[in-house]
């Protein structure tokens, strides 16, 4: 029970506080005088300095709402409504004292699991503060050496020196800049902070500070398990709200926040619900930053909650509009080229994702509760990709149209080769010739191109191809389709036994073709065959149709008229020369 508020007041009764907790244990009947005799100045500053009575008593609680300044003069009447075993309501505590002295401060730390920050400033006076939990002492400053954990400005050495009686006492002092949010996150030597991993349920724990000049000002804050109190001024009091947050959603161009009140937290007195002034959440965009940045510093946004739910618990949510990054790519190299067409790819490297670091916030007068930092992205995505090439006739660059969806401009002719992307890796096509002739030994210039909504992004790099030397041989070859046997042929064939389809022109190369299909096997390997009247003859390079058939030196002798190339399909209309009645051009260079 807590001393009363008012009227007589025990000495007697405050030594039983401090000791049981229970101011009127014997009351109104006599004290037991075992207890004494006892010493004002031991109960309010703790120990037994005075050498009164038999009794060493604990260190001032400062958590009570009313509790003694510690400063000289003693005065019982300081300890009106004094509680020594009130303890903090909860975590994300601010506390600020102006007085000298040393005290403690329960608190609970709650049976959450995280990350807890503690914050201190004391200023130029050099302060000491120790953290306990779960057994474990966490300290201001340095603690080994000259060290004991004292923070400060190394002008208030000498007094510190004197205060405590040790001559080879240090101070650790802190010269940077720790912040630049607010006024009480400037630098005084004694500013600083204590980080651990509270990785147990045990929420029990104390915060002890010792003040021991006078004229000292100090002030400190606990943050809960995954949370971070930022004191607002220099004589913030209470506890800030409680805040967790869960990953938003996104889209393209924007990213919406959820952030969630469980507790208004309480005003200076400890016991009052608090009043939320502000919430809503910090945001860096295109950024995936894990440090522990504030509303205030360099590239951080804020998007406060703007509705009349601001003082309220529960959850909240807000959105931002962002921008996606730049679709990335390389051109591969053109292959199977000829005069009609080529091959060609294009890597996409990024679709333009974006990382996104924020945290919930909400503010009461006691301070502001972050949350930790959450990363959302943003997806990507691009509405075309393709290549554009053009003959360096017309342009060193090859470009698409300006407006529009991407298409081919003078001189420049672009092929699609996907829409509406949102995944990065290779994309490949063929390019036919439609509007940018390509012609005989020429060199031409490809380039990668993406259109995310009206932005155009090439890329990276141009590759060139040249075109072979005019063709030696050219024959335009509609399919027909035989059968011997279980044997069935696609293609061109005038020699026994099979008759199919027809070619514009077979003299090659001084000699005459007979047979140009492909073979389908029932019981083998298929192959394309190429026969000859005579004795075969051979080639540097071939296409049928889209197929690259490369040099007669990648095919296999079969006899003296005959070559034979290894080529599986499926079906007729997946070899080289199609079903039945297909048209393709066939050439080749001796």
């Amino acid at each position: 029970m807590a001393a009363p508020a008012s009227g007589s007041i025990s000495l007697g009764g405050l030594a039983f506080e401090k000791i049981e907790d229970e101011y009127d244990d014997g009351l109104p009947g006599t004290i037991d005088t075992s207890y004494g005799p006892f010493s004002l100045k031991d109960i309010t500053i703790g120990g037994n300095g005075s050498g009164v009575g038999g009794e060493t008593y604990e260190v001032t609680n400062a958590i009570s709402p009313s509790h003694p300044d510690n400063d000289a003069s003693y005065g019982m009447s300081e300890f009106y409504s004094y509680d020594h075993d009130f303890a903090a309501p909860g975590c994300n505590i601010a506390y600020y004292e102006g007085n000298n002295g040393e005290f403690n401060y329960p608190i609970d730390l709650g049976s959450a699991q995280g990350s807890v920050t503690i914050e201190y400033q004391a200023y130029s006076v050099p302060d000491r503060f120790k953290f306990t939990w779960n057994g474990t002492d966490y300290y201001s400053g340095t603690t080994t050496g000259n060290y004991d954990a004292w923070v400060g400005s190394q002008g208030s050495l000498a007094s510190l020196r004197t205060v405590t009686g040790v001559a080879t006492l240090e101070i650790t002092s802190n010269s940077d800049t720790y912040g630049a949010v607010n006024t009480v996150d400037y630098q005084n030597g004694g500013r600083g902070s204590i980080y651990f991993n509270k990785n147990a349920a045990t929420g029990i724990a104390n915060m002890n500070v010792k003040a021991p000049i006078a004229g000292t000002a100090w002030w400190f804050s606990v943050s809960c398990p995954g949370q971070q109190v930022i004191v607002i001024d220099s004589n913030s009091k209470g506890i800030a709200p409680s805040i967790t947050a869960s990953n938003g959603q996104a889209v393209s161009t924007s990213i919406q926040f959820f952030g969630n009140v469980t507790d208004k937290g309480k005003t200076s007195n400890f016991t009052t619900a608090g009043t939320i002034t502000a919430k809503g959440f910090a945001v860096i965009p295109n950024s995936n930053n894990l440090d522990n940045f504030l509303i205030g510093y360099a590239n951080v946004v804020d998007v406060p909650e703007n509705d009349s739910t601001i003082n309220a618990t529960g959850s909240f949510n807000e959105s931002l509009a962002v921008t996606k990054g730049l679709c990335t790519s390389t051109v591969g190299t053109a292959s199977s080229v000829s005069l009609t067409r080529f091959d060609i790819s294009l890597n996409v490297q990024s679709v333009g994702a974006r990382q996104n670091a924020w945290r919930a916030y909400a503010s009461n007068a006691a301070g502001t509760t972050y949350t930790s930092v959450n990363n959302i992205t943003n997806p990507g995505g691009a509405e075309q990709v393709g290549v554009v090439y053009c003959n360096q006739g017309y342009s060193a660059t090859p470009a698409v149209s300006s407006s529009g969806n991407l298409a081919g401009s003078t001189g420049n002719q672009y092929h699609n080769l996907a829409t509406g992307i949102t995944t990065t890796g290779t994309r490949s096509g063929t390019v036919t010739e439609n509007q940018v002739a390509l012609s005989a030994s020429n060199t031409y210039k490809v380039r990668g191109v993406s259109r995310q909504g009206t932005v155009r992004t090439y890329s990276t790099n141009i590759t060139s191809f040249t075109c072979p030397a005019a063709a030696d041989f050219t024959s335009t070859l509609t399919t027909g389709t035989a059968q011997y046997y279980s044997t069935y042929v696609h293609g061109y064939s005038v020699q026994y036994p099979f008759t199919e389809g027809s070619m514009s022109n077979t003299t090659f190369n001084t000699g005459t073709i007979t047979q140009m299909h492909w073979m389908n096997s029932s019981s083998s390997t298929d192959y394309i065959y190429i026969v000859f009247s005579g004795t075969k003859k051979t080639w540097t390079a071939m296409t049928i149709g889209s197929y690259n058939a490369g040099a007669s030196s990648t095919w296999t002798s079969s006899s003296s008229t005959t070559w034979r190339k290894a080529y599986t399909a499926s079906s007729a209309a997946n070899s080289p020369f199609g079903s039945n009645n297909t048209i393709l051009t066939v050439t080749a260079t001796y």
